[in-house]
C-alpha cells in the first residue's frame, strides 16, 4: 500500500499522487520532510537524517513513517506490524501473525504512537486508547489514522471514505459512490 502525508503534525496518510504512485510516505519533522521508500530507506530533505532500514527487511515492507515530537527522531512501521526506531523512542511493536488483519498506519500522539490494522483496531505505544473500529468495519477496511493534536484522540479513515472518532470532534466524510481514498492527516 503506498500512502502518504506530508503534514505538521507528521501524520502518514493523505493522497499526495506522486509520491503514492511511488509507493512512497512522507512525514515532516518541522525542518523540511522525509522520505520512506518501501524497502525502508528514508530519505531526508532538509530534515536530519537518523538512519534506515534499507536493506534490513527482507519479505516485509515499509509501509508508515511517523516523526517523534519530542526528539524530532522517527518510526518505520513494517508490514507485519514491526517498528523500527531512529532517535525516537522505541516503545513496542504489533508484530502480526500471518492469519491476523494487515497492519495500515503509524500515527504520532506526542507521548508515543498508534498502529492500525485493516480490521479497524487501534493499538497504542505509549499513547492513550480510545477505542477502535475494529470488528466494526463488515467488508470495509481501515486505511488511515490521524491524531487531533487539541484532543489527544484520533481519527479512523475507512475505505469507503467514511471517517470515525474517537476522542476527536467529527467533521464529516466523503462517502460516496465510486470514491477512493488512501490517507488522512490532522491540518
Amino acid at each position: 500500500m503506498g500512502v502518504a502525508a506530508v503534514s505538521a503534525a507528521a501524520v502518514i496518510g493523505s493522497a499526495v499522487p506522486a509520491l503514492a504512485a511511488a509507493n512512497q510516505s512522507a512525514a515532516t519533522s518541522g525542518t523540511g520532510y522525509d522520505v520512506l521508500t518501501p524497502n525502508g530507506g528514508v530519505h531526508n530533505f532538509g530534515a536530519p537524517w537518523y538512519g534506515s532500514d534499507a536493506g534490513k527487511l527482507g519479505k516485509q515492507k515499509a509501509i508508515g513513517l511517523a516523526v517523534d515530537a519530542k526528539t524530532g527522531g522517527y518510526w518505520i512501521l513494517t508490514s507485519n506490524g514491526g517498528v523500527q526506531n531512529y532517535n525516537a523512542p522505541w516503545l513496542g511493536s504489533l508484530v502480526t501473525p500471518v492469519d491476523s488483519p494487515a497492519v495500515t498506519a503509524i500515527a504520532p500522539d506526542g507521548a508515543g504512537y498508534l498502529v492500525l490494522t485493516a480490521n479497524g483496531g487501534v493499538h497504542n505505544f505509549g499513547a492513550p486508547w480510545y477505542g477502535s473500529d475494529a470488528g466494526k468495519l463488515g467488508n470495509l477496511k481501515a486505511v488511515g489514522l490521524a491524531e487531533d493534536p487539541q484532543s489527544g484522540g484520533y481519527w479512523i479513515l475507512k475505505s469507503d471514505a467514511g471517517v470515525s472518532n474517537y476522542n476527536a470532534p467529527w467533521y464529516g466524510s466523503i462517502v460516496g459512490p465510486n470514491t477512493t481514498v488512501s490517507g488522512i492527516t490532522n491540518a
